[in-house]
């Protein structure tokens, strides 16, 4: 079996339609087509058929992308292995960070790297949890650090969730509207508000929590993947700031930032996960990841903590992780 054209009928399973797959795979249409037949005529079996003007799969298409995935997910652990074996203490690992995790795990797990393991390559993708669960899938980062409500919807995870933070509303020292005798929403969006953007989950949890009025999604105007540049925003004018704690720990300290105090609003929990692919090898030099993301020493990767479809966390002995 050509795990070559394996890949384009999975391709077709993933996105839909010829003309999606097609350009995923860098092919135009014909030669993609082209390739699920001869694929077909190998395995002497229909693997698509024509339902109006969509080509979906078979039966027999359903088991060869089935299957084909998890030859596929062998052959790349296998290469990744060898790959491994021969770099020896050098290595590579790919990491995806959120807004959040890039300032409050990131700095720490990179000094940690370059301090004890010089050799080793470490790349770096920053964006939306959404986004790199989308590179995680397509085998582009080894493991993300990012949103735990966006990753509930997502199972085939091993997931370790850290420690909760909080979020709330910050602004630089002397800022107006430290002067309101009180302040509520209608005070709060008379100044611009910026944030990291939010998952769907974690709009929805959050409105839950604190009522649609005082929820991030609607109050903020400006968003932004880079805490740097909010941060910078919110001491350079009279932007209002919101950001888990974790973000602003330093400037809350000396002061140059200030929290609001903002009258029945309750403090918005923030959930942080790492996840990898279930199933997959440990990476090289994940377990400091592990270390730096959790605050402490920590020798191992947690065991199997796998994301339920339904937003429920299965384990197998570590610990129960829930809402």
């Amino acid at each position: 079996m050509d795990l070559y054209k394996v890949g384009h009928l999975i391709a077709l399973a993933e996105h839909g339609t010829v003309s999606k797959a097609a350009r995923a795979a860098n092919l135009s249409q014909p030669a993609f087509s082209r390739s699920l037949q001869s694929l077909a005529n190998e395995l002497a079996v229909p693997l698509t058929e024509r339902v109006g003007r969509r080509l979906v799969l078979t039966e027999y298409g359903r088991l060869v992308v089935e299957r084909g995935r998890r030859i596929l997910f062998e052959q790349a652990e296998a290469r990744r292995a060898l790959r491994e074996l021969a770099e020896g203490q050098a290595g590579q690992i790919a990491v995806g960070c959120s807004a959040v995790a890039a300032v409050t795990v990131l700095p720490a797990y990179l000094r940690e790297v370059a301090r004890e393991h010089p050799r080793v390559r470490v790349h770096v993708e920053l964006g939306t949890t959404s986004h790199l669960l989308e590179l995680l899938r397509a085998e582009k980062v080894d493991v993300v650090v990012g949103d735990g409500y966006a990753m509930l919807a997502h199972p085939g995870l091993e997931i370790e969730r850290l420690p909760d933070s909080y979020a709330a509303l910050y602004v630089r020292a002397g800022h107006p509207i430290l002067r309101e005798p009180a302040l509520d929403a209608q005070t709060i969006v008379r100044w611009p508000v910026a944030g990291a953007v939010p998952s769907v989950a974690g709009s929805t949890m959050t409105t839950s929590a604190i009522g649609a009025e005082m929820a991030p999604q609607r109050l903020m105007t400006i968003t932004c993947e880079g805490y740097d540049v909010l941060r910078a925003l919110a001491l350079g004018t009279d932007t209002i700031l919101h950001a888990p704690r974790g973000v602003v720990e330093d400037a809350l300290r000396d002061g140059t930032l200030v929290e609001l105090e903002v009258a029945g609003r309750e403090q918005v929990r923030t959930m942080l996960t790492v996840a990898r692919l279930e199933g997959r090898r440990v990476p090289p030099h994940l377990p400091q990841l592990y270390t730096c993301a959790r605050g402490g020493p920590r020798d191992d990767v947690p065991q199997a903590v796998a994301a339920r479809a339904d937003g429920a966390f299965l384990h197998d002995g570590a610990a129960l992780f829930g809402r």
